[in-house]
């Protein structure tokens, strides 16, 4: 499946009966044998007409049985998250917009046992495009349980505008005995 678009950004996920693929504007679904089912547009798929939409992500959630797939509308400055009825990718999607306060590159896509979360690189809005500098990194932590529903969905944008460097504290610390790895991490609670 090719768009024409350069580059490419592909997007593959397979789930029980079918594997997905949907690279920037296109969308196809296959049987696990192979067997062509679906071609579509994508600016269709997710309500987007005509938009500037790009870079697509694409993840089956074995837990919920349902496909998870978002996209970036680059024209009104926001993402969309789309999330299946049911195991089937034929079949219904619930569709989620979410508004950035920049413009939203390579929207990043996973879920868990209890949330969903999409992660953006925020850069200034330059004319029509993302062509401005990098503003920071955002990302929305979304309730699972009411997008497999289809119902509201209600969720907590959160913002990383800078990180403070830790460089000295880690070196520091990577200088005393039997300290070999320092990883830097953000939870939340459920």
């Amino acid at each position: 499946l090719y768009d024409g678009a350069v580059p490419p950004d592909p997007q593959v996920a397979a789930g029980p009966s079918d594997v997905v693929e949907m690279v920037n504007t296109l969308g196809e679904i296959w049987t696990k044998s192979g067997a062509s089912l679906q071609v579509f547009d994508l600016g269709s798929f997710f309500l987007a007409g005509s938009d500037f939409i790009t870079d697509p992500k694409l993840v089956f959630d074995a837990q919920s049985g349902r496909w998870f797939a978002s996209i970036t509308d680059i024209t009104t400055g926001s993402f969309t998250v789309a999330v299946s009825t049911s195991s089937y990718p034929t079949g219904g999607w619930w569709l989620y917009s979410l508004g950035a306060s920049a413009c939203a590159d390579q929207p990043i896509l996973g879920v868990n046992d209890h949330k969903g979360v999409v992660s953006v690189n925020e850069f200034a809005t330059y004319g029509s495009s993302c062509g401005g500098s990098f503003v920071g990194a955002r990302y929305w932590l979304l309730n699972k349980t009411n997008m497999v529903a289809g119902s509201s969905v209600w969720y907590t944008p959160e913002e990383v505008r800078a990180l403070t460097p830790v460089r000295n504290s880690v070196e520091d610390l990577a200088k005393q005995p039997d300290l070999r790895d320092v990883f830097l991490c953000h939870a939340w609670d459920d």
